[in-house]
C-alpha cells in the first residue's frame, strides 16, 4: 500500500528537537533556564514516563483547572471514574445510527456538487456533532456548542467550549436531560466533586480531545483511501474491512501527536541522561506509537497512540465507532472520488495532526452508476 505524504512527526527539524542533547529515545533541550524540556521518542522510555506518575506528574495549563490531562493521584482517579461511568451509558448502536445519518447530511452537498472539502465540510464537523448527541442537552444547545467549536482555532476550541457548557450544566441541573452530562454530574456529586465548573471543564476536555483525535484518525484514513485506489477498491468489494484499515492507519500515524505535559518531581535518570527536577517532559506519541509494517504484533506499539497508564484514553471504542462510520459513509455516498490536490499541510500548534483541507472531486450524484475507485 502506498503511504500518503503526511507531515513529519513533532520532534523533527521544524521544531528544533535535533538541537538538544540526545539520549536513548530522548532529546533534552535547555528551554528556558528555569525549565528544560525533554521530548521522549523511544517506546521503553515512553512507558517508563507514562506508567510512573509519581516520578513524572502531569501539569495543568496555566490558568486552567487540571482536568483529566493535568491531574494526578486521587483527584484524577475520582474524575476519571466519573467520566468512565458517564461514557459507559452511551448506547453505541444509537450513536452509530446518528453518525451515519449526520454523515449523509454532510456529504449530500458534496455529492450533488461533485466537489468539496472532506476536512472542512466533513471530518472536522462529524465527530463533534456525533459526540454532542450523547450529552442529552437538546438540539439548540448542541447547535450552539458546534458553532462555538467551529468559530475557534484548533488550540482554542477546548477553552472556548467551557462557558457554553457552564450554561448547559446549569440547565441540566434544573431539568436533567438523562444523557452523558446528567450521568457525569451525578457521578461527580457522588464522588465529592463540584458538579458545576468541574463538570463543564471535564465535558469540554472530553469533547475537544475526543473529537480532535477522531477527526485526525478519520482524516488520515481518508487520505490513505484517496492516495491508494487499490485500498479503496478493496473496501468497496469487501476484500478488506474498514476496521482493519483504521487499525493500520493508527499504527502508522497515532491520532494524537503528543501526550499532555509532565514535569519531573525530582532529578531522574531517563534514556541515559539526568533530567533535573522541574524538567518539562512530553511523549511524542507519533514517534513512539508508529509501527513499521511487517514487524508483527511483538513490535506493534500502536496501542500507545491512545496513551498508557492512568492517563490512557477513556473511550477508544467510541472513537473507533465514529471513525469507522465516517469512512464507510464516504465510500457509500461519493462515487469515483479523487483528490483535487496533494495532501495539505497540518493545522499548526495542535496536539493532533489534521490537514487544513482535503479537496476532492466525485461523480455528481445520480449521473452514473457507482464505480469503485
Amino acid at each position: 500500500m502506498n503511504t500518503p505524504h503526511l507531515p513529519s512527526p513533532p520532534g523533527g527539524p521544524a521544531d528544533g528537537t535535533h538541537d538538544g542533547t540526545h539520549g536513548d529515545g530522548l532529546v533534552l533541550r535547555d528551554g528556558s533556564a528555569a525549565c528544560p524540556h525533554a521530548l521522549v521518542t523511544g517506546y521503553p522510555q515512553a512507558r517508563y514516563v507514562l506508567d510512573r506518575p509519581g516520578l513524572f506528574p502531569r501539569t495543568a495549563e496555566a490558568g486552567q483547572p487540571p482536568g483529566l490531562r493535568g491531574a494526578d493521584g486521587e483527584a484524577h482517579a475520582r474524575m476519571r471514574t466519573a467520566v468512565e461511568e458517564a461514557l459507559a451509558g452511551v448506547d453505541h448502536h444509537t450513536l452509530r445510527r446518528h453518525v451515519r445519518a449526520q454523515a449523509g447530511q454532510l456529504l449530500e452537498p458534496i455529492a450533488v456538487r461533485g466537489i468539496g472539502d472532506l476536512m472542512g465540510e466533513y471530518a472536522d464537523i462529524l465527530p463533534l456533532r456525533a459526540l454532542l448527541t450523547t450529552l442529552g442537552t437538546g438540539d439548540d444547545t448542541a447547535r450552539h456548542l458546534e458553532s462555538v467549536w467551529r468559530a475557534g482555532t484548533w488550540p482554542e476550541r477546548r477553552t472556548a467550549l467551557v462557558p457554553a457548557l457552564d450554561a448547559a450544566v446549569a440547565a441540566d441541573r434544573l431539568a436533567p436531560g438523562g444523557g452523558l452530562l446528567t450521568r457525569l454530574r451525578s457521578a461527580l456529586g457522588r464522588l465529592g466533586h463540584d458538579t458545576g465548573a468541574t463538570a463543564a471543564h471535564l465535558v469540554a476536555e472530553t469533547l475537544a480531545t475526543g473529537a480532535a483525535a477522531t477527526t485526525a484518525w478519520t482524516a488520515q484514513t481518508l487520505l490513505t483511501l484517496l492516495h491508494d485506489p487499490r485500498t479503496l477498491r478493496a473496501l468497496v468489494t469487501g476484500t478488506r474491512t474498514t476496521a482493519r484499515l483504521l487499525e493500520e492507519v493508527a499504527a502508522r500515524q497515532a491520532p494524537l501527536a503528543r501526550s499532555g505535559d509532565h514535569v519531573t518531581a525530582g532529578a531522574v535518570e531517563l534514556g541515559g541522561l539526568t533530567l533535573p527536577a522541574g524538567t518539562r517532559v512530553q511523549v511524542d506519541l507519533r514517534a513512539v506509537a508508529s509501527t513499521s509494517p511487517g514487524l508483527g504484533r511483538a513490535h506493534d506499539h500502536s496501542h500507545l497512540g491512545w496513551g498508557a497508564g492512568a492517563h490512557r484514553c477513556p473511550a477508544p471504542a467510541t472513537a473507533r465507532l465514529i471513525a469507522e462510520a465516517a469512512v464507510e459513509s464516504v465510500i457509500d455516498r461519493l462515487w469515483q472520488i479523487v483528490p483535487v490536490t496533494g495532501p495539505a499541510d497540518p493545522h499548526p500548534g495542535t496536539d493532533v495532526v489534521v490537514p487544513v483541507h482535503i479537496g476532492v472531486t466525485c461523480r455528481p450524484a445520480g449521473r452514473a452508476t457507482p464505480v469503485p475507485g
